[in-house]
């Protein structure tokens, strides 16, 4: 190592699968170290109060909060924190909010790049990421809200309307996941975000609610 110092990394991802991707790929690096891993925000914030990170991964979808909460907490504790963001789900308001908070890198999981370690690098030096998908989706939702200007308008994105009518008909994770052409990890972020914009708990109270305001037709 010559005495080099390692970029340490934080992990916060639910999905066991990403883990060990984000796992092995790290591992290949000797600049890189994993200093803790964490599957819920409560976690994670518990550990970012009192241990030093260099480079946090964040999904922003978990099973007790937004990873932007996670990420505008440890910005707090830790201002000179760098923040890759990895998620499933990439509207123009989670893009928006990292923007914010000066996350570095913004990458939908389905557009992974192959080389992960290279990727940490240039976000620990400061360089700007965004994939290609997120970045497209933000350019569109943003004329539309030029356009439209509507601030009543339905909570959920086109896709995360898809999905919940997919769920709605008895479709599972899986199946709806190959009707609409996206992975099964993409649908259950996208189901985590539906439950947390319409403050709701299950499948069944999210329909409801959208068919009460209207919004699903």
């Amino acid at each position: 190592m010559n005495g080099t110092a390692r970029t340490q990394v934080y992990i916060v991802e639910d999905e066991l699968f990403f883990i060990e991707i984000y796992t092995k790929e790290i591992n290949r690096d000797p600049l890189l170290e994993i200093v803790g891993i964490a599957q819920n925000g409560f976690d994670a914030i518990e550990f970012l109060k009192s241990n030093h990170v260099d480079l946090l991964v964040c999904d922003l979808m978990l099973p007790d909060m937004l990873g932007t909460n996670v990420i505008s907490l440890a910005k707090s504790f830790q201002p000179l924190l760098k923040v890759l963001v990895i998620t499933g789900v990439g509207t123009e308001d989670n893009l928006l909010n990292c923007l914010a908070m000066d996350v570095k890198g913004f990458i939908q999981k389905d557009e992974l790049p192959a080389n992960l370690s290279s990727l940490l690098s240039d976000v620990q030096q400061g360089y700007a990421s965004i994939s290609p998908h997120v970045a497209s989706e933000f350019l569109s939702a943003f004329k539309h809200q030029a356009i439209t200007g509507d601030e009543r308008r339905n909570p959920l994105t086109s896709r995360e309307l898809d999905v919940l009518k997919a769920l709605s008909m008895g479709y599972s994770v899986k199946s709806t996941a190959q009707k609409l052409d996206i992975s099964p990890y993409t649908v259950s972020d996208h189901t985590k975000s539906i439950y947390l914009k319409l403050e709701v708990r299950s499948r069944m109270q999210a329909v409801a609610k959208m068919q009460k305001r209207g919004w699903l037709n």
